[in-house]
């Protein structure tokens, strides 16, 4: 429900919220309540990622906007720092001169006709670790210095059945391990391998996803 006082945006009315329109920058101002918790200066809930949808009538013939020449510095705010930064590492810890790690995930898949295909790699540091098979693949990567130790992958018959071999891999990972998943193809949500991702550090009420 639209409303012509920001402060308002805070309420709520019956089932609905109210959204402000700024005019003059335009911009749009709306309050969105997570269904679920999340931590401190997280993105996504404890959960996983909550999308919202916003449905705008533009009327024919509107040139294009941006609402960035005219909403700074009327809408500018200073950054406010809530939890310190963590400790700086001595130099003599630092094994490399990069300390930076960069990791890029893409699952996405491709139709023509009535073709459909599936995608998916991790890529570190530049190195891209294409997934050949369906079902997940995990990316191990050393927590000291970044360094890519290996890729494994597990196909859904695997997930699908005793996961054995999928759980003795992760027990026998070394401590301080980053392990980054991806999936591919129709992704077996339910079953005991996902006992893994509690052992990986994932929440208890974890609750996967198929495509």
């Amino acid at each position: 429900m639209r409303t012509t006082q920001r402060d308002k945006i805070n309420q709520s009315h019956l089932s609905r919220g109210y959204y402000y329109w700024e005019e003059d920058t335009g911009l749009l101002f709306l309050r969105v309540k997570a269904h679920n918790e999340k931590e401190d200066f997280a993105f996504c809930s404890v959960k996983g990622c909550e999308r919202v949808k916003i449905t705008a009538v533009i009327p024919k013939g509107s040139g294009p906007s941006d609402c960035m020449t005219q909403a700074y510095p009327l809408h500018a705010e200073m950054p406010i720092v809530d939890v310190p930064m963590p400790r700086k590492l001595p130099s003599a810890k630092l094994r490399t001169t990069d300390h930076f790690l960069e990791v890029k995930l893409e699952s996405y898949n491709t139709r023509f006709f009535h073709i459909k295909e599936d995608f998916a790699y991790t890529e570190v540091n530049g190195r891209k670790l294409y997934q050949p098979d369906d079902g997940v693949q995990l990316t191990v990567m050393s927590g000291h210095d970044g360094r890519l130790v290996e890729s494994k992958g597990f196909r859904n018959s695997i997930l699908q059945g005793v996961p054995a071999q999928i759980e003795s891999y992760v027990n026998n990972l070394t401590d301080h391990s980053i392990v980054i998943i991806t999936s591919k193809g129709r992704l077996v949500t339910r079953g005991p391998w996902t006992r893994i991702l509690e052992l990986l550090g994932a929440d208890k009420t974890l609750n996967l996803r198929g495509n």
